[in-house]
């Protein structure tokens, strides 16, 4: 009879400990929220103290507003060209792409705010609902932010690609400093993040370490591994800021209509190997041109415990319309083998889908088509490093077929529905549609990822 007791105490206990899963807030994941004008979240760090997580929370809520309805956005990328030699028997050309994403807004908060839901995780993190009153401020404060992302490639002498990420922001508040975040994450997307925050009129300085953090979710689809997604391991609030500004940089890659590009060449002899850290962008967000943007949240979901933010974009690839293309033998023979290797297109989780479009508009005439080809413990950091290469190779096909075309226009001395392409000349492409991320799992911490982008030059 003890032994029932005992046996049975210990299922009871177990039962316990394992169903103390983070049932978050519902309000956490409902995009209405995010989108809407009359509300704002805020997410803390999992911090030792409830209060210091709740004040931490109600000004990243002030933040996230600005965020989604404030905000405006540049990006910067940079393209870098050097030798390095170690002796003189040896000499490698090393080239550097460097790429900034930019938030900024400055705005006045004359609103006040009610605080109407206040939640905290198991794991000290806190979580608050805010939603605007019918009173307004009778002294507004004014609110100053900026959100920094830089990523940056380059081959070392082994011709092995190294890539650095980082994400830094810092807001005021009637320009009295608020916060400053700073993330460095590498390529098996490990964080080292450094939190510092105003509270109770003293600066505290924290670093959020690498836990297991297991966070609800209705889900743990195999597909959902082919995602651009972020561990929870850091808290919600690293993975909720890391995946917005991955998507939005993938995106502006993507679409030059909405960046504004600083080009730039460095080139020269280097004794050593080049690092990243070397190479600068130097830019003022004051200086840089900017355009309004507002975020809209298309979908947020938990699956796996990694968290997949979605954002709703201007074009999508699902609306296109192709016809399936008759594949060649080698062709149905490199599709037979992409199945067999479990191969997913991104936004189709359907890789025999993604190749008869992908091989359809290669096909047409008027369009070019780049590929481009990288592996990466991080799904997004792989697709952005992916379109950047891709792009130079296509800005490049670009030129060569703007300068043929003018040569036949002028010895046939006829207009040519080409000449319209003369007007994204000779450092930049925009509209880059269809493009496609094929991806596969080739350890527990890598993916491959291949990139397909397509670019019409003609109607």
């Amino acid at each position: 009879m003890k032994i029932l007791k005992i046996v049975l105490s210990i299922i009871l206990f177990t039962n316990q400990a394992f169903g103390q899963q983070n049932n978050l807030p519902e309000y956490l994941l409902n995009k209405d929220y995010y989108n809407s004008t009359e509300y704002a979240i805020g997410i803390s760090d999992p911090l030792p103290d409830s209060s210091m997580a709740f004040e931490q929370a109600k000004n990243r809520a002030f933040l996230n507003y600005g965020l989604f309805h404030k905000a405006k956005y540049a990006t910067l990328s940079t393209i870098a060209f050097a030798n390095s030699q170690q002796n003189r028997f040896n000499i490698n050309n090393l080239e550097t792409i460097l790429f900034s994403s930019i938030f900024s807004a400055s705005f006045a908060l004359n609103d006040s705010f009610e605080i109407i839901r206040k939640d905290y995780s198991n794991y000290g993190e806190c979580f608050v609902l805010l939603r605007k009153t019918k009173r307004l401020k009778t002294k507004p404060d004014t609110l100053k932010f900026s959100l920094v992302r830089q990523i940056a490639f380059y081959n070392d002498d082994a011709g092995i690609p190294v890539s650095t990420d980082q994400l830094e922001i810092k807001a005021l508040i009637n320009n009295n400093p608020l916060f400053h975040y700073i993330v460095d994450r590498d390529i098996l997307s490990k964080y080292n993040i450094v939190s510092e925050f105003s509270h109770k009129y003293q600066w505290k300085t924290f670093q959020v370490k690498n836990k297991y953090r297991n966070y609800f979710n209705n889900n743990n689809s195999e597909a959902e591994i082919y995602q651009c997604s972020e561990h929870l391991n850091y808290g919600f609030w690293a993975a909720f800021i890391y995946a917005i500004s991955d998507r939005m940089s993938i995106f502006s890659a993507l679409n030059q209509n909405i960046t504004y590009r600083l080009a730039s060449i460095r080139q020269g002899n280097l004794q050593e190997e080049i690092s990243a850290s070397e190479l600068e962008i130097l830019y003022n967000t004051k200086k840089i041109e900017t355009k309004d943007i507002k975020l809209d949240l298309k979908n947020l979901e938990i699956s796996g415990n990694k968290l997949i933010v979605q954002l709703n974009e201007t074009k999508s690839v699902r609306n296109i319309n192709y016809s399936v293309p008759a594949l060649k033998r080698k062709e149905r023979k490199v599709l037979k083998q992409m199945q067999k290797e479990n191969w997913q297109e991104c936004t189709f989780r359907d890789s025999k889908q993604g190749f008869y479009m992908q091989k359809y508009y290669q096909n047409k005439d008027n369009y070019i088509h780049s590929q481009a080809s990288t592996k990466s413990g991080n799904i997004a950091l792989g697709i952005i490093h992916s379109i950047l290469v891709a792009r130079l190779d296509m800005e490049s096909q670009i030129k060569s077929k703007i300068v043929s075309i003018s040569k036949l226009e002028s010895s046939t001395n006829k207009n040519s529905a080409i000449k319209n392409s003369k007007s994204v000349s000779n450092v930049t492409t925009n509209n880059i549609f269809p493009y496609l991320f094929f991806i596969k799992k080739i350890d527990t911490n890598a993916y491959q990822i291949n990139t397909s982008l397509f670019y019409k030059i003609n109607d």
